[in-house]
């Protein structure tokens, strides 16, 4: 994981990667980080209120209001009120990083799903639910569960598997937070994805 005020393709990340933002002087995002994760946000731990993906040296994707899109990683790095870290799966090769990449490019356009913001906020099973979240569309995104569908997509070509307790919970109930706590991530980063 890394948090660096300028951080650098080739250097600091590579594509398939998962980038984290949280700002924390925004009321939306300090609330989506307070649900279910106030004790972390209070003790000043980094806390992740959004996830997305990269796909290229210049641009992620993620899933906003109205629909999943490519945005540029310098808005993040450019935008001083927000938090920007990035972190790799346990295993990535260059192989499971294209095909993380490819999951999330395939996606974009498709719509973003408020239900699914829905059934997090009037539940208690935010990283806990196996069974679909009842207000999830199938057809519709939220930036974690498109983070976690690319990690389940990807996992052949890891060389080290999805632990069971992270596959257990089932994507509509996945958070930022979720995914950022989750302990399928490699302590650094430091050079590509091994081939």
């Amino acid at each position: 994981m890394f948090c660096r005020l300028a951080p650098k393709y080739g250097r600091d990340y590579w594509v398939g990667e998962c980038a984290f933002t949280r700002r924390p002087d925004s009321f939306l995002s300090d609330g989506i980080a307070m649900d279910g994760y106030r004790a972390l946000v209070e003790a000043g731990e980094l806390v992740a209120s959004h996830a997305a993906m990269i796909i290229s040296e210049t641009h992620l994707i993620e899933a906003v209001t109205p629909k999943v899109r490519r945005w540029p990683i310098e808005e993040y790095i450019r935008d001083q009120g927000a938090l920007f870290w990035v972190r790799r799966p346990l295993g990535q090769t260059q192989a499971s990083a294209e095909a993380m990449a490819r999951f999330a490019a395939g996606v974009e356009g498709q719509d973003y799903d408020l239900g699914e913001i829905m059934g997090l906020l009037f539940s208690d099973q935010d990283d806990k639910g196996t069974k679909p979240n009842r207000w999830a569309d199938d057809d519709k995104w939220i930036c974690s569960r498109l983070v976690d569908m690319a990690l389940r997509f990807s996992e052949g070509a890891r060389t080290v598997p999805l632990p069971e307790s992270f596959l257990h919970v089932h994507p509509t109930w996945r958070t930022p937070q979720g995914l950022n706590g989750a302990p399928i991530w490699e302590p650094e980063i430091s050079g590509p994805p091994p081939v």
